[in-house]
This record gives C-alpha cells, sequence and structure tokens, in this order.
C-alpha cells in the first residue's frame, strides 16, 4: 500500500516579538527616579512631570544606541509538511513500512544584527583603522553611533528543512511472539538555528549586506543533525 500526504501551516508569530520593538526609540522611555531626586513626589502626582511622546534619544557618532524594529516585509511563518509511505506484507504476519518525512519552513522568526564590526586591514582601512582589536570595535561598524549588537531587526527570512527516512519492521502476535524495531535517520537544517530566547525569537547574527556568504551558504546544521535511531521492542507470551 502506497500513501502520501501534503499539508501547508501558517504559525501565529507570539505577542513578544511585537513587544521588543515598542521597548525601542522612540516609543519608549525608561524613567528611575529613586531616592532624593523623587523628594517631590505626593500622592496626587506619583511620577513626576508628565512625558510626551514620541522623544527621540540623543544620536552622535560616540553613542550607543540598540534598536530594534520590526521589519516592513515581517509575515507569519509558513511551515509545510509531507510525506510517502510504503507498505508490504512480507507473509508470517511480518509487516515492512518503509517511508519518507519531510518539512520545509519558510518566513520564519530571526533576529538579524546589522551593526557587525567590519574587518579593516591596510588594503582596506576603515575610517583610518587598519587593525582588528575590541577597543576599536566602535570604530569598524557600519553605522558609528549604534551599538555592535545594536539594529537589530526582527524579520521572517529565516527558513528550515527537515528530511527522513523511517523504516519499520512489524510482527503481529503469533507463536507467542510480538516484535516490533523502527530505525529513523533524519536530518535538519535552519539558517536561524539556536536556542528560541525569552523574547520568543531565534537568535542569528547575520551577515552586513555585501558580506559573503550570502544566505543560501549560511545554511547549517541545527540542534538535531544527521542522526540515527534504532528501536526494537518484543514481546513473549
Amino acid at each position: 500500500m502506497l500513501r502520501g500526504g501534503y499539508g501547508i501551516y501558517y504559525s501565529r508569530y507570539v505577542g513578544q516579538t511585537i513587544y521588543q520593538s515598542v521597548l525601542s526609540p522612540p516609543f519608549k522611555v525608561l524613567r528611575q527616579i529613586q531616592g532624593s531626586a523623587n523628594a517631590a513626589a505626593s500622592f496626587a502626582n506619583p511620577f513626576g512631570p508628565e512625558v510626551t511622546l514620541p522623544q527621540f534619544v540623543s544620536y552622535s557618532p560616540s553613542t550607543s544606541l540598540t534598536p530594534r524594529f520590526i521589519a516592513q516585509d515581517f509575515r507569519p511563518p509558513v511551515t509545510q509538511q509531507y510525506s510517502l509511505n510504503l507498505q508490504t506484507d512480507l507473509g508470517s504476519n511480518l509487516l515492512l513500512e518503509t517511508g519518507y518525512v519531510g518539512a520545509r519552513g519558510t518566513h520564519q522568526i530571526t533576529n538579524r544584527i546589522y551593526n557587525q564590526a567590519l574587518l579593516a586591514s591596510i588594503s582596506s582601512p576603515i575610517r583610518g583603522v587598519t587593525t582588528n582589536t575590541i577597543a576599536n570595535i566602535p570604530l569598524r561598524v557600519p553605522y558609528q553611533g549604534f551599538a555592535p549588537i545594536g539594529l537589530n531587526s526582527i524579520q521572517t527570512t529565516a527558513s528550515a528543512w527537515y528530511n527522513s527516512l523511517e523504516v519499520s519492521l512489524t510482527k503481529r502476535l503469533s507463536a507467542g511472539l510480538q516484535l516490533l524495531a523502527s530505525y529513523t535517520l533524519a536530518s535538519s537544517l535552519s539558517t536561524a538555528a539556536a536556542d528560541t530566547g525569552t523574547s520568543g525569537l531565534q537568535h542569528n547574527s547575520g551577515k552586513p549586506e555585501g558580506w559573503p556568504p550570502e544566505l543560501w551558504a549560511q545554511r547549517f546544521q541545527s540542534q538535531t543533525p544527521l542522526r540515527g535511531e534504532l528501536f526494537v521492542s518484543i514481546a513473549h507470551r
């Protein structure tokens, strides 16, 4: 018997994703008034002067801003799942099952950092810098005034691939013996493989535009690389 299936699913992104951009300027101002600085507080006016939004923080080449924003083409993640399965009766109450199971994820949520420090050299100086040290990182970033880990773009450009071969042999209960043996060989690839942090995002440092390799070459094994698993269950009555 030959069977197959296909499904496409859209995932609703969590609100925490949007929340990350709400905490970025110019829509957020963090105010902490403690001790003597809050001596004028009263029950009638416990929070001090009223805040007017939006407020833009000061910017200069020496600042270290860390804004986080949502990409304009942000969209719900999509997952396609598909399978093909062949069952063969071997006789003597034995059933052999061989199948392929795969999945393809597109528009997966990821966090890309666009202000990584570039590599300087004598032939390619950056703002007069020709060496690469931790101290001169702020001079080697593409956009001065923003932290090297700043300019975080929450976007849906990540992709994922899952492919597996599944084989099982089943012996129905006969002569007091029952058997189930199964083997799975699977591989999982992703362009943003990492632990999901408390923000609900996959963290991916990414590459500034113009940096090789391109996204296709950035594929790497995720936390479930190529691996095989064998399971055997025997029951005797």
